[in-house]
């Protein structure tokens, strides 16, 4: 299992740059990065979970949207803190807000939580990753995150390993702060009760920001 969660949570991380990637720029060439979001080592502790730092996360495409061509250089940071003994994970990834002709090609910025995890599970499965389907909306809370209200939801779904269903929970929150939008995905087995801790890990989010 934490096998499958590892290569998950590459896939995440990797889809949710390319869906910034394809947000639709307008043409010329375009370079955009954010500033890390990290989880304080304390709070780690006190959770038990394993402390990481952030990684820069790099892609070059050049993209086509309505017959305009663009090349797109975006470089967004992420972090993943695990904890083996739950099977469980937090990645915390912070993607540039990019704007171009002043307007945000982020598309994470207009997206619900359902929109965007229904999009980089899609993205996943294109790149190789585990198959997820059957994916439900099963809550919904309200946390401080950055100082701000932020919705996390959580969705039910099954991915496959070794032939067999495996239920897992994702629990998913975005935030635009300071120049940048911070994307936390919480993740683990139904059968294990980590909803709580996962959404305390994610109030104690830093992120110093780009602007």
């Amino acid at each position: 299992m934490n096998r499958l969660l590892a290569g998950m949570r590459t896939r995440i991380v990797a889809a949710l740059a390319v869906v910034v990637l394809l947000a639709g720029c307008t043409g010329g060439a375009y370079s955009f990065e954010s500033s890390p979001a990290d989880v304080p080592e304390d709070a780690l502790a006190d959770a038990g979970y394993e402390d990481a730092e952030p990684e820069p996360f790099t892609i070059n495409e050049s993209i086509e949207v309505a017959g305009v061509s663009a090349d797109v250089t975006a470089t967004s940071w992420t972090a993943t803190y695990p904890n083996p003994d739950r099977q469980s994970s937090l990645v915390v990834a912070s993607t540039p807000d990019a704007t171009v002709a002043g307007q945000s090609v982020n598309p994470v910025v207009r997206l619900s939580n359902e929109e965007l995890l229904q999009r980089v599970l899609s993205q996943a499965e294109q790149a190789g990753g585990p198959n997820a389907s059957d994916v439900e909306v099963v809550g919904s809370e309200t946390r401080t995150v950055l100082g701000a209200e932020t919705e996390v939801t959580t969705f039910a779904t099954t991915t496959q390993v070794e032939g067999e269903d495996v239920p897992l929970r994702v629990h998913l929150a975005t935030v635009a702060h300071e120049g940048d939008v911070v994307v936390l995905v919480g993740v683990h087995p139904a059968a294990v009760d980590e909803k709580a801790t996962l959404l305390d890990l994610m109030e104690s989010v830093d992120h110093q920001g780009s602007e």
